[in-house]
């Protein structure tokens, strides 16, 4: 276009030269065309030949000298080729004008060309074009004759035109030394042509080598390419230095330029050599470029379908421009705002470029068709929509770039810099960082891995393995994976010679680890070496369980290989601990390794831990393995889950694929799983040694076994022993036939609550479109049993259920499932025919539709159904014959329900409750449910609810009132059984029920009266009349007044507390006042027993399943405490006597059967903690034998504390100290002797019952002969004999230490002080000594002293006449057996005889003791002592004193017996009459008090009135429990 305007400005030049002859020879011609035509063409000739030009005009025609018509012009370059050719010229001008202004300018009103033609031609030898030549030849004819001096000024007269036109006019332009391209789509910047070159031109201007014009309307078609300006508007300027289109409006094709382009050149020739020698500088304003236009010009663009809107400035050539402030639309959305610089152009190798962008923005899409070729396009689409802002500097092979981008994906920015020259020398140095980027979604694993935060640094050279060499450092603040966060990750490596180290390290609040790994990458099979620990990561929080489970352990992993499926070697976890720590359970893993094996073409994976082994071995690949595994999977549920038509389109979309056939073989057994069971859910149990096996086989035809057996199998309350499941399927790889079996089995079952089972037995067999199944389980020792058969068949839009000889019996019932039950399942739509049990005349029946139409319903039919037909199943109680009928409609969605029934003598137990019937209606208006049921007893209604169910709302859906009415309190006991018992009373009330199903709120309260109930644990009996609270998280009672069997009352606050009635818990607390706390015998408890009256403090707290019992008491009057010890174990022998126990040997780890029967009975176990302070008032005993009476029976005090859990422990702690009592020493009923026990005797306990530590002392004091007992009185005169054959008092005293079950046992002997024996104080003393050095001696004395009730004189046992020693023998065991006969006539009687002899001494030896007790224990009667007061001369005295014998009256003044009076005599031997006695008796009045602790002296205070607020909570001080004291009286 530019060489056209040039061409056209010189041409203009010549032909208005032309019209200025015309024009003299018009005016000498006189206007004749002849004359006028023949003088221009003389003239014309003669210009020619000066020019060397040929120039010729064909005609002319002057009107009046203002109007010059010129036709034909042709101009002929120096070659003679056709330069240019004009059809006609008209000139407007004014000859006068032009006359008078001819040293000043040239002015013609208006030129017009008609159909214009100008060839430019490039001269070859020169390179010039040819219009060159003619306008340096013109030049050359109309220079002045002086040569103008070089420094001259310019003195060019300027040549204008006010306006002309350009009609149908051509320009031609040829390089003949470039080859023509013909391609209709490349413009051919050396050989083009225009045609149809129309346009207006105002203002022209010629001076000197300058052409200045405003061009309008200016319309061209290139012919090749059909490339058309439509409009080109434009001020234009040339010279031989530049060339301007300012005020530039150009519609060229589809394009739009607008604005300026203003091109610089040293010389108009270089315009030939426009990339290079042409610099351009313009403004564009909202340009539009189509690659339609701008792809005949470049084969590149011409491959685009695009659009581009330009702003900018531009400034620079073509292989070295700047595009400022440039704003390009492109796309669907992009826009580039910033520098564009590029230098090198238009060949993109090597092309340097420098690039600012400021808010750009990319749409990934709008990249696709400028790379096509590249792969990475769906990758960079998820990045949507980017922000840029950076820089680019360099070439594509050297460059550093510094950007910020920000998309859908997050913010990622980059400061790089690449030097690209090979495989081994390239370089690159930099730092990457994203914030909130969006990893999984780049990945196609967002449930995987979520944002990322990462802050990155690698340096390093190479591009290959072989010659790589790098570093990286970086920093991963956060990363989400599994949706978990983890923060502060560092990476460290280093890469060099294709060797590979790194450390990884993580200190994340919940994930701690440190790694360090070797890779070696320059073998051919890669080998890597991982270690590290893993201090902390808590499961729960990462995502990978639902507990909360901490994780510790060491990694140490050594594989090889390139390919996930080539790795080989192991992985171990080492010194494994888990915690779960809600549960307070651990879990401790010594090794656990995965390990993988490949020789040949056999691959082994293989899994070893003390728990579990497993291995899977084949020809086959771990990756393709699990695909195709997962897919047949999938492929079976499509019957299950989808129509025929579903299966069909998956199959035709399903591309066949030829199947690589493998085989694997697999097997797990387990080891002792019990302990990792125990850490991963107590509930599952998998007994040692299960197994399961089997083989998946992959052609044609997938193929898959599985066998497993187990001994036993428990989850939760479901057990099943001797199991096992065999399952054989195979399945066309690329069609729906599937045949399989399955076989369950298993020899006896606990499933939930129903009774136990047995020979469970559950078939069944897949034969392409239908399942056959049948299955049996009998009841354990039972004639009940199940038979359940029947088919599963796969229909076009689902599958069908039918049952075929299924029943159920039930011992004398046998329930049929009727033949033409059918289930068919549709989708979510499930519909029931005649599916149900019939029994005789009992009826179960479900029948309609459930799915998604509200029209259509589901009717349960029950008639005649007897309740107890439950119990074989349940192990259930129940009683009664229910009717009813329930209707649900739109089981999906609202779930509208119509029911109504009726249960005749409703009952469990042992308890009917009477007659329950109700119904319930669906109101569509109000969208409720109204409910009405009663329960009637004895004619009365005794409890009624109604009201309405509401659904659609989103609270409060209850709205429902329960009436009690005098209902009888014992209904609760069939549901209280192991707690309390004996249940009584009756309750009335009011109690409104609101909020939702799972959580109901109740409002109101029942009146008990004449309530009573026994807590079965302690079997203490309490009765009550009170009013129970309910509010909505509350089952509270306030200040309950409790009253035992004998009257004493206790105080009782608090209640049973929920959350929406779930997760029940008590919190009650009591004021006891000399309360029936134990009532228990040795049948309800064999650990301890007794009867416990108490004051203090008791509260009973924690889930009804855990319950716990606190008391803080002191014992009163009348308590007594037995603690049997009939299983002790020890034995301890002592020379003589042997203390042996009777009962099995006990396990301190075990319970009684006793206790398991009891424990049993309460759900979930009960603890008890039990402060006891034990007063003089409480009696203790500590059976040791029961059966011959071998006890220890005491009063005393001391504070014992009694931890009782009915699931398995008893403990005791604390000490109490004996002030007096009785140890009842027995001997296989031979002796029977009550020992006294000393004051400050105790006993210790430290937590086992049975391992309390002994220290006892008692005493039995034994009047006895001394004669032939002392040294030297075997032959003594008579009154010496006279003296010692009187008995005196011998005390024995066995000590008791060490454990209670074993306990230490050692004996003293003391022949206790008395008047009359003064004489032999020598031989007291003697022998007293000889006990203490001669333990035998010691022994021999004490055995015979019990047994035979004497001591042994000095002489053997040998010389003791045997009749004398049967003899006493025998008495003692006469005297121990009347003893223990009278005693047994009257519990408030106690006879005690001894000293019965067959010897000559036995009326002076015989004792008798008696006691009787009367009101109450209050007042008791004493006799003790011997008939006889002595002998004189061998007879035997008596008298009045001694047939009396000694007597004590005693008499308790209160009931605690802390005031007593007692009356008494006793007789004393006179000392210096022997045989003689004195009388003495008295009176005495005792007062006694127990301190159990010291309080200080009050301190002066001010009281301040303090009141509790109504729903205030206060601290029960026992436990420390809070309970709440909601509407307490104050």
């Amino acid at each position: 276009m530019l060489k056209f305007l040039k061409a056209f400005g010189n041409g203009l030049i010549v032909v208005i030269i032309f019209a200025l002859l015309a024009l003299g020879i018009a005016t000498i011609a006189l206007q004749l065309p002849s004359v006028q035509t023949w003088a221009v063409q003389t003239a014309a000739g003669n210009i020619s030949q000066k020019l060397g030009y040929p120039i010729t005009i064909q005609k002319v025609n002057i009107k009046w000298f203002d109007v010059v018509s010129l036709e034909g012009i042709s101009v002929k370059d120096s070659s003679q080729a056709q330069m240019i050719d004009v059809g006609r010229i008209d000139v407007n001008l004014d000859i006068n004008n032009i006359i008078d202004n001819a040293s000043r300018q040239i002015y013609l009103d208006e030129v017009n060309l008609f159909q214009p033609n100008v060839h430019l031609a490039v001269v070859p030898e020169t390179g010039s074009l040819n219009m060159d030549g003619f306008i340096a030849s013109i030049n050359r004819l109309t220079a002045p004759a002086v040569p103008k001096p070089a420094n001259a000024p310019e003195n060019n007269i300027p040549f204008i035109i006010g306006k002309s036109k350009i009609i149908d006019g051509t320009f031609h332009y040829n390089d003949p030394r470039k080859k023509r391209d013909r391609n209709p789509r490349t413009f051919d910047y050396s050989h083009f042509e225009l045609n149809k070159l129309n346009g207006e031109l105002k203002n022209f201007l010629l001076q000197g080598d300058t052409i200045v014009f405003s061009a309008r309307n200016l319309k061209a078609l290139d012919r090749q390419t059909k490339l058309e300006i439509h409009n080109l508007d434009t001020r234009f300027l040339f010279c031989q230095k530049k060339m301007e289109l300012k005020e530039l409006e150009a519609n060229i094709g589809n394009s739009f330029l607008k604005d300026e382009i203003i091109f610089y050149y040293n010389r108009s020739g270089e315009l030939g050599d426009f990339n290079h020698k042409v610099r351009m500088k313009g403004h564009l304003t909202g340009s539009r470029i189509s690659s339609k236009d701008l792809g005949l010009f470049s084969s590149y663009v011409d491959r685009l379908n695009e659009t581009w809107h330009v702003s900018g400035d531009f400034n620079g050539k073509v292989d070295d421009f700047m595009l400022s402030d440039a704003d390009l639309h492109f796309g669907k959305g992009s826009r580039i705002v910033g520098d564009l610089g590029f230098k090198g152009l238009p060949e993109i190798e090597g092309v340097k470029m420098n690039i600012r962008l400021s808010l750009s923005k990319i749409n990934p899409l709008d990249l696709v068709q400028y790379y096509p070729e590249w792969k990475e396009h769906q990758t960079l689409q998820k990045f949507g929509l980017t922000l840029l802002d950076g820089t680019f500097k360099g070439t594509l092979d050297d460059f550093v770039i510094n950007a910020n981008s920000s998309s859908s994906l997050g913010k990622l920015s980059g400061d790089l810099d690449f030097h690209i020259t090979d495989a081994r020398t390239t370089t690159y140095t930099g730092e990457v960082k994203t914030a909130g980027f969006e990893l999984g979604t780049l990945l196609d694993q967002k449930e995987t891995w979520q944002e990322l935060d990462f802050e990155g640094k690698v340096a390093g050279k190479g591009l290959e393995l072989q010659f790589a060499s790098a570093d990286m450092n970086a920093l991963v603040r956060r990363v989400g994976f599994r949706n978990y966060d983890y923060t502060n990750i560092r990476l460290d490596g280093n890469l060099q010679n294709q060797y590979f180290n790194g450390q990884v390290s993580v200190k994340d609040s919940n994930f701690i680890v440190n790694l360090e790994g070797e890779f070696d990458l320059s073998k051919p099979r890669n080998s890597f070496d991982l270690q590290g620990v893993v201090e902390r990561a808590n499961l729960k929080e990462l995502g990978f369980v639902k507990e909360p489970v901490t994780l510790r352990t060491q990694l140490n992993v050594n594989l090889s290989g390139n390919t996930v499926d080539e790795l080989t070697g192991d992985a171990k976890l080492l010194d494994t601990y888990l915690l779960m720590t809600n549960q307070e359970r651990n879990l401790v893993i010594d090794t656990l390794v995965f390990s993988s094996i490949q020789q040949l073409d056999k691959r082994t994976l293989q899994l070893e831990s003390e728990f579990v082994s497993a291995k899977a071995e084949g020809n086959f690949l771990p990756t393709e393995a699990w695909k195709d595994i997962s897919r047949v999977l999938e492929e079976y549920k499509l019957y299950f889950f989808e129509n025929e038509a579903n299966r069909t389109e998956y199959y035709a979309r399903k591309p066949i694929e030829s199947v690589k056939r493998y085989q694997i073989d697999y097997e797990v057994e387990s080891r002792n799983l019990s302990r990792f069971l125990a850490f991963l859910s107590p509930d599952i149990y998998v007994s040692r040694g299960a197994k399961a096996e089997g083989t998946f086989k992959m052609d044609n035809t997938a193929f898959l076994t599985f066998n497993a057996i187990s001994d036993t199998l428990r989850y939760g309350t479901n057990q099943f022993v001797k199991s096992e499941v065999d399952v054989t399927t195979s399945k066309f790889v690329n069609s729906a036939e599937v045949l399989a079996s399955i076989l369950v089995t298993s020899d006896q079952q606990q499933i939930s609550v129903l009774v136990p089972t047995e020979k469970l037995e559950l078939e069944g067999t897949w034969d392409v479109d239908h399942i056959d199944f049948n299955g049996a389980i009998h009841q354990a020792k039972s004639t009940n049993l199940a038979n359940l058969a029947g088919e599963i068949r796969f229909l076009p839009a689902g599958l069908d259920i039918g049952f075929t000889n299924s029943r159920l019996n039930l011992l004398d019932e046998t329930w049929n499932v009727p033949s033409e039950s059918l289930i068919s399942i549709v989708g979510k739509s499930v519909t029931f025919s005649n599916v149900g049990f019939v029994s005789g005349k009992q009826r179960i029946f479900l029948s309609g539709t459930a799915s998604d139409d509200p029209e259509k319903s589901l009717t349960l039919d029950v008639k005649n159904f007897r309740l107890g037909s439950l119990n074989p199943v349940f192990n259930t109680q129940l009683a009664g014959i229910m009717d009813g009928t329930a209707r649900i409609r739109d089981i999906y969605n609202s779930a509208m329900l119509d029911a109504g029934f009726n249960i005749e003598s409703l009952g469990y137990g042992q308890y009917e409750f009477g007659n329950l019937s109700g119904t319930s209606d669906w109101d569509p208006v109000t969208s409720e449910l109204q409910i009405d049921a009663q329960l009637s007893k004895n004619a009365r209604r005794v409890f009624n609810l109604t009201g309405a169910y509401r659904p659609k709302l989103a609270a409060n859906t209850l709205n429902l009132k329960a009436i009690f009415n005098h209902i009888d309190f014992k209904s609760l006991e069939p549901f209280t059984e192991g707690l309390v018992s004996d249940i009584s009373g009756s309750a009335q009330g009011t109690v409104l029920i609101k909020g939702i199903v799972n959580a109901p709120v109740l409002e109101g309260s029942l009146m008990v009266e004449n309530g009573r109930m026994k807590f079965d644990y302690l079997q203490s009996v309490f009765t009550f009349s009170d009013k129970i609270n309910f509010t909505e998280s509350e089952i509270t009672a306030s200040n309950i007044l409790l009253t035992d069997e004998d009257g004493n009352t206790a105080t009782v606050r608090g209640g049973v507390y929920h959350d929406g009635f779930k997760y029940f818990s008590l919190g009650f607390s009591a004021d006891l006042q000399n309360f029936k706390i134990l009532n228990t015998t040795f049948q309800d408890n064999d650990t301890f027993y007794g009867t416990a009256y108490v004051t203090g403090p008791v509260s009973v707290f924690g889930p009804i399943d855990k319950l716990n019992i606190e008391a803080n008491v002191t014992s009163n009057k009348n308590t007594r405490i037995y603690i049997p010890l009939d299983g002790a174990t020890e034995v301890a022998t002592q020379d003589y006597i042997q203390f042996v126990s009777k009962m099995p040997v006990r396990d301190s780890t075990s319970m009684s059967a006793a206790d398991s029967v009891f424990r049993g009975q309460v759900s979930g176990g009960i603890k008890m903690d039990f402060n006891f302070n034990l007063t003089p008032d409480a009696t203790c005993e500590i059976i040791f034998d029961r059966q011959t009476g071998d006890i220890i029976r005491g009063n005393g005090s001391g504070r014992l504390n009694l931890n009782i859990d009915t699931e398995g422990d008893f403990t005791m702690a604390g000490t109490y100290e004996i002030e007096k009592g009785e140890y009842n020493f027995t001997l296989q009923n031979v002796i029977n002797k009550k020992f006294s026990i000393k004051p400050g005797s105790r006993i210790v306990w430290s937590g086992d019952p049975y391992g309390a530590q002994l220290d006892v002392k008692a005493g039995y004091t034994q009047l006895v002969s001394l004669v032939g007992v002392l040294p030297n009185t075997g032959s003594v005169n008579t009154t010496g004999n006279d003296v010692l054959s009187r008995r005196y008092p011998v005390e024995v005293t066995i000590g008791l230490s060490e454990g209670l079950m074993s306990p230490s046992i050692h004996y003293d002997l003391k022949i206790l002080d008395n008047p009359s024996l003064s004489a032999y104080r020598g031989q007291l003393e003697a022998f007293q000594n000889k006990l203490k050095s001669d333990e035998q001696e010691l022994s021999r004395q004490v055995s015979s002293l019990l047994v035979v009730n004497q001591l042994l004189p000095e002489s053997s046992l040998a010389t003791i006449g045997g009749q004398s020693f049967l003899g006493s023998s025998i008495s003692e065991l006469v005297s121990n057996q009347i003893s223990r006969w009278a005693s047994g006539i009257n519990e408030n009687l106690e006879v005690g005889v001894s000293g019965l002899s067959l010897d000559q001494n036995a009326l002076t030896n015989l004792q008798l003791r008696f006691s009787y007790r009367f009101l109450n224990d209050r007042f008791r009667v004493t006799r003790d002592g011997r008939f006889a007061s002595g002998t004189q001369a061998g007879t035997t005295q008596y008298d009045a004193a001694s047939l009396l014998g000694e007597w004590t009256l005693e008499y308790w003044l209160n009931r605690n017996g802390s005031v007593r009076v007692k009356a008494y005599n006793r007789n004393i031997q006179n000392p210096f009459s022997l045989n003689n006695t004195v009388t003495t008796g008295g009176v005495s009045m005792q007062f006694t008090h127990s301190f159990n602790r010291f309080t200080p002296m009050p301190k002066p205070e001010v009281k301040i009135p303090y009141t509790i607020a109504p729903d205030s909570v206060r601290q029960d001080t026992s436990g420390k429990k809070l309970l709440t004291t909601k509407g307490a009286p104050r």
